[in-house]
């Protein structure tokens, strides 16, 4: 018996039952586009806007920039997972200079869902180098242009 393609049987239902849910979808191209080429793992733009939103008092352009880059720059293993859930969860502060001392950073409004970004996009490819073989995933959830699934 034949139950038809993966993205047929998985992937579309998945993408269409996101999307039902609130999930904005976004073509492979247009999620390329926000993340400027495969070799851009974040939507930068929507990250550094919700970091300056969600934090008026304590995230200038410069800070928010630096902070995606942070997430960007983190190892591809366990304790680079663990630094970004951290970023994720409010664990991780910044310092201010101009303060002299460490704020807290929401990289996700937790208390109003409705003031993040969701994204759903699929065939979404990364490429660190271009000496290297693409990773690509079938689905992509994006939460303030950070992928988290």
């Amino acid at each position: 018996m034949t139950t038809g393609s993966e993205q047929g049987s998985v992937q579309n239902p998945f993408v269409h039952y996101a999307s039902e849910v609130g999930w904005t979808y976004l073509t492979r191209e247009q999620a390329l586009v926000l993340r400027g080429d495969e070799s851009g793992i974040v939507f930068t733009d929507v990250l550094v806007g919700q970091l300056e939103t969600l934090n008026p008092s304590v995230v200038n352009r410069d800070r928010a920039v630096d902070l995606a880059h942070r997430v960007v720059r983190a190892l591809p293993n366990i304790k680079g997972n663990e630094e970004v859930w951290e970023y994720l969860r409010g664990l991780r502060k910044v310092f201010i200079e101009e303060e002299s001392r460490e704020r807290d950073v929401r990289f996700l409004d937790i208390d109003d869902p409705s003031n993040n970004f969701f994204h759903v996009t699929d065939e979404f490819s990364y490429r660190p180098r271009l000496d290297v073989e693409a990773i690509r995933f079938d689905i992509a959830l994006l939460i303030n242009g950070i992928p988290v699934l």
